[in-house]
């Protein structure tokens, strides 16, 4: 409650990382907004999960205002949140298949839609790359 900070929290999926970030300052009565920042370092470890072969991109969805984003690892994203008010992004690091560069978001309906994603297979034949994804659950991918 020191009246500057918004809180995050970060978990890891398989593919990708969430980040909740949600405004506990202020009450009902005295609204306050605060401006924060979102980095795709934020989630620990999001290194392990994205590879060797990691350019450092990342592709970055708010789940409450619908947007994508792509950043550097090292970008930062501006948040601003009324009192109460909340934002989950899903971290998702962007690779390359076979020059196609890619990043799973998950079932978008869902606050942390990367947890959806249960594995991820990609081949390459002549003129053609295709990529096979296994979620939980069926939705707007």
């Amino acid at each position: 409650m020191d009246g500057k900070n918004l809180l995050k929290i970060w978990n890891l999926n398989k593919l990708s990382g969430v980040i909740g970030a949600f405004n506990c300052q202020g009450d009902i009565i005295q609204s306050l907004t605060i401006t924060g920042h979102i980095s795709p370092l934020d989630v620990d470890s999001i290194e392990d999960i994205a590879g060797e072969d990691w350019s450092g991109d990342c592709a970055i969805y708010a789940f409450n205002s619908g947007s994508l984003s792509r950043f550097p690892k090292e970008g930062k994203i501006q948040v601003s949140l009324s009192t109460l008010e909340c934002e989950i992004f899903t971290i998702s690091p962007v690779k390359v298949y076979y020059s196609h560069h890619f990043a799973p978001i998950g079932l978008i309906d869902m606050y942390n839609s990367g947890g959806a994603i249960e594995c991820l297979l990609c081949s390459q034949q002549p003129s053609v790359c295709k990529i096979q994804i296994k979620t939980r659950g069926c939705g707007l991918f």
